[in-house]
């Protein structure tokens, strides 16, 4: 364990601890041409362990390829949230269409596995994501619902109204 750095806090030293072993576990795993990381604590102080939270992506080679935000940890509340593999192939449908997740299933999966079990030896609770957040929207889109379509009629229809009330204000005052 690191020694205790004079400008951290307890839970931000306790990230950082985290960090290491995360780092020790997971050096020589590779997820689909991504490297697992954690980011480090917030800063030398987490609020009270407010601030605590460390997020677990999927770093890959290929930088024209996005980031994997698959789930994240807080050691001050000892949870963590973790994305299944059918999870993130969701998130990526949503966000970026037909273009390919870099992500294969089956290594994801055993990676997955690794990661569970080093948060439980780490003693934290895990709370599994299946589904994204959301699913109701997106399940609408594909049967061909009015997404965005629907909000920008909405949007369309609050800004007519706002310029018909400025158009009347404008009216009663010039009328004086």
């Amino acid at each position: 364990m690191a020694d205790l750095q004079r400008d951290r806090t307890v839970h931000s030293q306790r990230g950082y601890d985290f960090g290491m072993r995360f780092a020790a576990w997971f050096s020589n795993v590779m997820v689909s041409d991504h490297i697992p990381r954690l980011a480090e604590p917030a800063g030398d102080t987490t609020g009270g362990g407010t601030q605590a939270t460390q997020h677990l992506t999927l770093e890959p080679f290929d930088e024209a390829q996005p980031v994997v935000a698959l789930g994240w940890v807080n050691c001050a509340s000892g949870l963590a949230k973790l994305r299944t593999f059918e999870c993130l192939a969701e998130l990526h449908w949503r966000r970026f269409g037909r273009q390919p997740f870099a992500v294969d299933g089956d290594p994801y999966r055993a990676f997955f596995e690794k990661l569970v079990s080093f948060l439980k030896e780490e003693g934290m609770k895990i709370d599994v994501e299946t589904d994204p957040p959301e699913v109701a929207a997106v399940a609408s889109r594909r049967e061909g619902a009015p997404g965005r379509a629907k909000h920008a009629w909405i949007i369309a229809a609050v800004s007519v109204a706002v310029l018909a009330a400025l158009a009347v204000v404008a009216f009663l005052v010039l009328r004086r």
